[in-house]
């Protein structure tokens, strides 16, 4: 029951937030920098708040130090995923 999903990430933009999604690779715009792990705590934070599961269920099990990440979410399917993406009428941003 858990999913796995790759993401590609592009650090520094302007503002942080899901682009609206299609298929996988989910892309995500984030605020921060990828220096020291930033960039991966914020895309968490966007990704637990958009599919309503806590932050502690998510793992990067590839890509930490790339644009191209593959996360595992524990307690989630991938039609689930899916579903709570398609939900966003436009990009959601981050507060």
């Amino acid at each position: 029951m858990d999913a796995i999903i790759d993401v590609v990430v592009t650090p520094n933009a302007s503002q942080g937030c899901i682009m609206p999604f299609l298929q996988f690779p989910l892309r995500v715009r984030l605020k921060s920098s990828p220096h020291e792990g930033r960039a991966n705590n914020e895309l968490i934070k966007i990704l637990s708040r958009k599919l309503s599961v806590p932050q502690r269920n998510f793992d990067i099990i590839a890509g930490k130090t790339s644009r191209r990440k593959r996360i595992k979410i524990i307690g989630i399917d991938v039609k689930t995923v899916e579903a709570r993406l398609c939900t966003q009428t436009s990009a959601d941003t981050t507060a």
